[in-house]
């Protein structure tokens, strides 16, 4: 799983509305679980291509997919999904980036920039 960093930064990734990525992220959030033997299950997946970002999460049993519109592109990443949660309850911007830093050939850390 990543590792969740932020920044005030610019940097390139994908652009979305804040109150929309916490619909989102409240809608994938009912089906992780809080705590589970595998940690892989406690992340959401996350990747944005052609004006989406898609959302998804698993508890082992059921899969949960969603969507919201987004700008820019995200390569396919896991993440925490309380962490990212946290982070961008915690932003004050009406709008969040999201990038990802990948050294060859694994992600080396997943950034959630606070946006104006």
């Amino acid at each position: 799983m990543s590792v969740i960093t932020s920044s005030c930064s610019a940097a390139a990734g994908t652009i979305l509305g804040r109150k929309a990525l916490l619909a989102a992220l409240d809608r994938v959030r009912a089906v992780v679980p809080a705590r589970f033997s595998k940690p892989i299950l406690t992340g959401i997946r996350l990747d944005a291509s052609d004006g989406w970002l898609h959302l998804a999460a698993t508890d082992g049993e059921i899969k949960l997919f969603t969507q919201v519109e987004a700008e820019g592109h995200l390569p396919p990443c896991v993440v925490s999904c309380a962490e990212l949660v946290r982070r961008v309850k915690a932003s004050k911007g009406d709008a969040c980036t999201l990038a990802l830093r990948a050294r060859p050939p694994r992600l080396e850390h997943f950034q959630l920039i606070r946006g104006a």
